[in-house]
């Protein structure tokens, strides 16, 4: 059996990540049970935003599945967890606007705990 290719990496650009946010809002009806999108979404998701590539391979389903899954909801879930502590805020403005070396030593040790490398796969 000749090697597997290489799978092509997503290359994302700004307009293209926002884009994607925005269709996947204006789907969210589409969500199934176990909290994701259809294939199906996520294809037209693709198709979508395949005017604005900049650079790298067309994204297919599974890019776009990927980059939603293991980025941009895990980040969104990350912020939502970090604010509801008492005490840490965080605005899309701002970010978690620390100030002070008391701030910055609690935003660093919530950073250290949860980083994405330290998660269970």
């Amino acid at each position: 059996m000749p090697p597997k290719p290489p799978s092509l990496k997503a290359i994302w650009n700004d307009q293209e990540v926002n884009l994607l946010i925005h269709y996947l809002h204006k789907h969210q009806t589409e969500v199934g049970d176990n909290g994701n999108f259809k294939s199906s979404v996520y294809n037209a998701a693709a198709q979508h935003i395949s005017q604005h590539l900049t650079s790298g391979p067309a994204k297919t389903n599974a890019m776009v599945k990927n980059k939603w899954v293991s980025h941009i909801q895990k980040t969104y879930q990350d912020i939502e967890e970090y604010q509801g502590k008492s005490g840490c805020h965080w605005d899309n403005i701002h970010g978690a606007g620390v100030q002070g070396k008391f701030d910055e030593q609690v935003f660093k040790n919530y950073a250290k705990v949860h980083s994405p490398h330290k998660r269970p796969r």
